[in-house]
């Protein structure tokens, strides 16, 4: 191979992965649009994601969001025609042997058109994680409510992938039965999450919340702190300033590290975090797992109707609540 055609074949990849950069900002400037950001994008090399703060509730939303990157990838595919139409004699047709063909400068603009249409088709698959499995989902739940659109769409991505796990062993094609276990599995998480989504929607914040807690000076020592930690079952503790007020919090954790580490006569702001936000108690404990989602230890404040702190919430507690309230029902004293 020479230096030419391993030119051309890098401008094909580096192009090819710029197309799926822009499907994904479809996905995340639609969501933007309907006040849902974007934690980050990740490009792998069997493509990418968009990884929102949360996915749209509302189907017509859903349905929007989904449908934006497959868009994007058909306004590419149409420029791109335009362009071969204009220039190309032979329009869109891939010239050469199989093996050499995408290493024809002559060749990318037909190659990079059908890759993007190749995306487009992959994408609409009707599957969780593809775009086409949330396509589905959104169209179901607008006669059919969320959840049961999720347990339908997810049936229906897992048959595909038993689809996928027969042809992978029939042509012997193992990326086919990569795609297979990884769609079955992606199913199963996405009606997973959802069926929690809808446990979590039957509580508020306030009844999760633990109402005693522990609050530590700011110039409590680790020591000090893990000294209280062997006293209590709380895994995180509030941090308490001069004036009274909570803006931080110090994870267990943290605190055995801290003196591990040999630093147990510094204070506990050495290893402290900042408070990840202050929820009333009336607010659906779904919202308070957004904060979760950017950080599994993160520690939430909760206020009453004027205002005033009156407890905390950990996803521990959380946990914890919900295992009472379905083993006993009602809910523990906290």
């Amino acid at each position: 191979m020479d230096w030419p055609a391993i030119g051309v074949l890098a401008l094909l990849v580096t192009s090819l992965f710029a197309c799926v950069v822009f499907h994904e900002f479809g996905h995340a400037l639609t969501a933007r649009h309907f006040g849902i950001h974007t934690r980050d994008i990740i490009l792998s090399p069997i493509g990418g994601v968009a990884r929102l703060h949360k996915i749209p509730e509302k189907p017509a939303q859903e349905l929007l969001v989904a449908l934006a990157g497959p868009a994007v990838n058909v306004i590419i595919a149409s420029i791109l025609a335009v362009v071969a139409w204009l220039t190309l004699p032979t329009f869109l047709d891939i010239q050469g042997e199989t093996e050499t063909a995408i290493f024809w400068i002559g060749n990318f603009v037909p190659l990079l058109f059908w890759m993007n249409l190749y995306l487009v088709v992959f994408n609409m698959i009707p599957a969780f994680p593809m775009d086409g499995g949330r396509v589905l989902r959104a169209l179901l739940a607008l006669r059919i409510g969320r959840l049961k659109a999720t347990t339908y769409a997810a049936a229906i991505g897992r048959g595909l992938a038993i689809l996928f796990l027969v042809l992978a062993v029939w042509q012997q094609e193992l990326f086919l039965g990569l795609i297979g276990l990884f769609v079955y599995f992606m199913a199963s998480q996405e009606l997973k999450m959802v069926k929690s989504e809808h446990l979590y929607r039957q509580f508020t914040v306030g009844q999760m919340t633990r109402r005693r807690f522990t609050a530590l000076p700011e110039h409590t020592t680790i020591q000090e702190a893990v000294h209280a930690l062997q006293h209590s079952l709380e895994t995180h503790f509030p941090i308490m300033d001069e004036h009274h007020q909570i803006s931080s919090y110090v994870r267990a954790k943290d605190l055995l590290k801290g003196i591990s580490s040999g630093h147990g006569g510094l204070s506990v702001t050495y290893v402290a975090k900042p408070v990840q936000g202050i929820l009333p108690t009336e607010t659906a404990l779904p919202d308070a797992f957004h904060y979760f989602q950017r950080d599994q230890d993160a520690l939430l404040l909760v206020s009453d109707p004027e205002g005033r702190i009156v407890g905390v919430l950990d996803r521990d507690q959380i946990d914890h609540v919900l295992y009472w309230s379905q083993r006993h029902g009602g809910f523990p004293t906290i």
